[in-house]
Order: structure tokens, then C-alpha cells, then sequence
């Protein structure tokens, strides 16, 4: 009975065209200088903000359906749109993503994750 009840639920989410998810973001830069970044989702949406000194921060959600469709984008910008590094992955799940904007070069990386599954990119660590 359970197997029959887990199958159509199963069989319930995959008919309607995948999981929703809901992922909160942090974004910190440890740039002196300001940066533009530019985050890119698999539904086509975009977040942009401007972090202005180092340990500023920015959140955001990353709230809709089947997220891991398309990679999300991460890109950092100098004040004079000349693009300065990028990380992208493949990432669904109920969770957090913590991004950090590195001092030499303002690259973006995946620090951590919890409760996100990713793929086919810039990971990070689990659970740290």
C-alpha cells in the first residue's frame, strides 16, 4: 500500500513537470573595490545588485519551478560593466547557498550549501 502511495505521488510530481524550489542566496564580497553582480535563473529571470565595499552583503530567493532546468549564473562586474568572473551550476532544493566574491580577481564561488543538491559546475562545499 505504501509502494502504490508513493508511486502516484511520484508519478503526480513528474506529470506536473518537476519540483519547485526554494532557495535562499547570500552573496558577500571580500573586494575592496565595488562590484555589480548579475545572477541569471533557469526561468529567465535576473537579480542584479551592487555590493559597494568589502563584507557587504546581498539575499535574495530563488523561489520556482524545476530550477535545475538551466544552470543558475552567477557574474560580477566592475563599475565600468567590464565583466570580472563568473560561476554557474545546476542546483534545486529547499535550501541555502552561500556565494563569495573574492578579493584577487572578484571571482565568484560557492562556499557552502545546505539542503541544495548541484550539479555540472561550481559546487562549493556541503554543510559547511
Amino acid at each position: 500500500m505504501n509502494k502504490l502511495i508513493f508511486s502516484l505521488i511520484l508519478l503526480f510530481v513528474c506529470a506536473c513537470g518537476g519540483f519547485l524550489c526554494n532557495i535562499k542566496v547570500h552573496v558577500t564580497t571580500r573586494s575592496d573595490e565595488p562590484v555589480e553582480v548579475v545572477a541569471m535563473f533557469s526561468n529567465k529571470t535576473k537579480h542584479r545588485f551592487v555590493l559597494i565595499e568589502k563584507d557587504d552583503m546581498e539575499n535574495f530567493t530563488i523561489n520556482h519551478d524545476n530550477c535545475a532546468k538551466k544552470p543558475t549564473l552567477l557574474r560580477v562586474f566592475d563599475m565600468d560593466s567590464q565583466k570580472m568572473g563568473e560561476t554557474q551550476a545546476f542546483i534545486d532544493g529547499f535550501g541555502q547557498l552561500v556565494y563569495t566574491i573574492q578579493e584577487q580577481q572578484s571571482i565568484p564561488r560557492m562556499v557552502s550549501r545546505i539542503g541544495v543538491s548541484c550539479a555540472f559546475g561550481d559546487c562549493g562545499m556541503r554543510g559547511k
